[in-house]
């Protein structure tokens, strides 16, 4: 008994001088200059990286990826370096100062002396990142960034710090321990720049391949729609029923055939044809005549507008039925006169958004609109390659809920369908709100603009077709604009005719007003529109070419076996191990594996059946049978070319015998 009690003192007294000598090596490193300066040096460096990273690459531009080098660079520097310092004052400079021996003259044990030193240097580097995490949180609750994105690049970024200080700590003891102070501090500091600048010299043939850039992630694409197809799919609103619910009408899908006859001025195949381009029209210049270049006619640019006013921005109520189009065929023949109509005309979608908007109309008609009203949304917002400037005021990322929730109490039936349509929003917000080269469905339209360019908001709700003459936004010109020149010069046999009425201009005025009030409208206008279009067949809107679509598909196939060639290219690892450690593995790739990626990662999850789907797409579909909702009851399999968090847990595997190798070497050492 009295032997237990002996021992258990003596436990408690060196755990007690275990503390007492942990608790005077961190005062005396936390004293030190060199530990000092290390420490400011990296809270300093990573807090402005991050807060450029956040206010310009998360919160604006589509050159994440640059703020995201910048950060990776410098925040693994100044952690090798502040490790470095450490480990030069606890193995070298207390050694020559008489520590060590004191301590083990003291009856403290080799191992014990080592132990403390190690938990030393990682409380050190644990201080430095407590403060970075602080900078973090601090940007969280300043910016507008969301939660998400914040997790995948703040938060983990944190997490990749505290992981980088820990193999640093293991890797860099042992050679501070086994080698003299010179030669360690030089093979550190080729250690610091082989994990600073590697994966940006590894990544160099990847940016010039640029393979990635050019295609589309469909992994993306289809768990989207997945998604999409998962929260409506039994919807109990009769209207939402009918919405994916076809019907045989003279042996021919109704969904098809009344979609495909809105479109007519396309004639026979050529709806599968992408004619959203504009042609070039030259009305300046010469007075007395008006050019058409290229190959394009007038008919075809004011069609094309009025396709991506309805599918691209969801401004699909506006009434063109005073413009009169007369198209060539491919044969150029023309064709009789074509009265413009609205282009859902006869499909259900038509009914469930004219209920919506007239709910929205009953809410907000006498009011001033919402807190966004004025504004265009980031999703329609295009920045101009080589303008590294923040958006202007005109574009904001927009909240949605508000809006969703005033228009459901309207229209209560719809409540679970807009719920859904929120949810997706707000899960996908970070693709359709930044510019980062990947895409869901059809791109909205985008509004480009550079640095001497002002944008009105104006100019995006109204129901004008504006044309571009090819100079630019200062010399557009609307159809009611070309029309009187056209009269004006006497032009022979425009190919369009527009006719003033001003009831009818009166009510596409009002519409356009709602929509500036209300800018949130346009963007679940444009939601449903094309989450619609997609759920029946993979392809982008109903003008792509699914040539190209099939052709991109197969892109994708060989970007993600390419992207495989990351988990045996360890020079990449740390890169891609910089962020996302937090976040689902989607999210990461929407910014991150971008081919033209300074830091090239590839796409770290796909979906490996995706060819499954290749009988889905719009050109395959049968006319003759009903459609369907073609994810409805299918399954989606994943495969993961690199995950984050079990790179992790092996590194720190694999490091970790070098911890007991530098025991071993301090040990023998401190016997001399």
């Amino acid at each position: 008994m009295q032997a237990e009690k002996i021992k258990k003192v003596k436990s408690n007294t060196g755990e007690r001088n275990f503390r007492i000598i942990f608790n005077i090596n961190l005062k005396l490193s936390l004293k030190n200059p060199g530990i000092i300066i290390g420490i400011i040096l990296h809270v300093i460096t990573c807090a402005l990286t991050l807060a450029v990273e956040t206010f310009l690459g998360l919160g604006q531009s589509d050159s994440l990826y640059v703020y995201r080098m910048f950060f990776y660079v410098f925040g693994s520097a100044t952690t090798i370096f502040l490790v470095m310092v450490g480990s030069i004052y606890l193995f070298k400079r207390q050694v020559n100062d008489g520590i060590h021996s004191i301590e083990l003259r003291a009856g403290f044990r080799a191992s014990k002396s080592f132990s403390i030193r190690l938990l030393v240097l990682l409380t050190i580097s644990l201080i430095a990142n407590a403060f970075v995490l602080m900078v973090v949180f601090f940007l969280h609750l300043v910016s507008p960034v969301t939660t998400e994105l914040m997790v995948a690049f703040g938060y983990s970024q944190v997490c990749y710090l505290i992981f980088l200080s820990i193999v640093s700590i293991l890797i860099i003891t042992f050679l501070f321990t086994g080698s003299k102070t010179v030669v360690a501090t030089l093979l550190t500091t080729v250690f610091m720049f082989v994990v600073a600048l590697s994966p940006l010299f590894a990544s160099i043939k990847y940016m010039i391949a640029d393979g990635d850039a050019k295609t589309t992630n469909y992994g993306l694409k289809v768990k989207a729609l997945k998604d999409y197809t998962d929260l409506v799919a039994g919807n109990s609103s009769e209207d939402i029923k009918d919405l994916y619910t076809d019907k045989l009408v003279d042996g021919k899908s109704q969904i098809i055939t009344s979609f495909q006859k809105n479109l007519d001025y396309y004639k026979d195949d050529n709806i599968m044809r992408d004619k959203l381009g504009l042609p070039y029209i030259n009305y300046e210049g010469d007075s007395n005549k008006i050019s058409r270049g290229y190959e394009g006619i007038l008919s075809e640019a004011i069609m094309g507008r009025l396709v991506a006013k309805t599918f691209k921005m969801g401004q699909w109520n506006y009434d063109y039925s005073n413009i009169q189009l007369t198209p060539k065929n491919d044969e150029e023949k023309v064709n009789p006169t074509y009265t413009v109509p609205n282009l859902l005309e006869g499909t259900q979608l038509k009914v469930v958004l004219e209920k919506i908007y007239d709910a929205a109309y009953d809410v907000y008609a006498d009011t001033n609109g919402t807190s966004n009203r004025g504004t265009v949304s980031k999703m329609f917002a295009y920045q101009s390659p080589g303008y590294f400037t923040s958006y202007p005021n005109q574009f904001s990322r927009m909240n949605i809920s508000n809006v969703i929730n005033s228009i459901s109490r309207e229209i209560p039936e719809y409540r679970t369908y807009l719920n859904s349509i929120l949810t997706i929003y707000n899960r996908y917000e970070q693709i359709w709100n930044t510019t980062t080269g990947e895409t869901i469905f059809a791109e909205p339209l985008k509004i480009e603009w550079i640095t001497s360019t002002k944008y009105d908001a104006e100019d995006f709700y109204t129901p004008d077709l504006t044309l571009d003459s090819g100079y630019g936004d200062s010399s557009s010109i609307t159809v009611k604009q070309l029309m009187d020149r056209i009269n004006q010069v006497g032009m022979e046999e425009p190919d369009f005719k527009y006719t003033s009425n001003k009831e009818i201009e009166d009510k596409n005025y009002e519409i356009a007003e709602l929509y500036y009030n209300v800018p949130e409208l346009t963007i679940i206008n444009n939601l449903i529109i094309n989450l619609w279009l997609e759920s029946f067949s993979l392809t982008f809107a109903p003008t792509s070419s699914n040539s190209e679509v099939l052709s991109d598909i197969y892109g994708y196939f060989n970007a993600t076996n390419r992207s495989k060639a990351l988990t045996t290219d360890i020079f990449r690892h740390f890169g891609a191990m910089s962020s996302g450690v937090l976040s689902d593995p989607f999210t990461n790739d929407i910014y991150n594996g971008v081919g033209t990626a300074i830091i090239y990662q590839g796409r770290l999850v796909y979906v490996k059946n995706i060819f499954n789907f290749e009988q889905d797409f719009l050109t395959k579909q049968d006319v003759t049978k009903e459609q369907k909702l073609f994810l409805e009851g299918r399954k989606l399999k994943y495969s993961n070319s690199f995950i984050i968090p079990l790179a992790f847990f092996v590194y720190l595997l694999i490091s970790s015998p070098l911890a007991y190798l530098a025991y071993l070497i301090y040990e023998r050492k401190s016997k001399i």
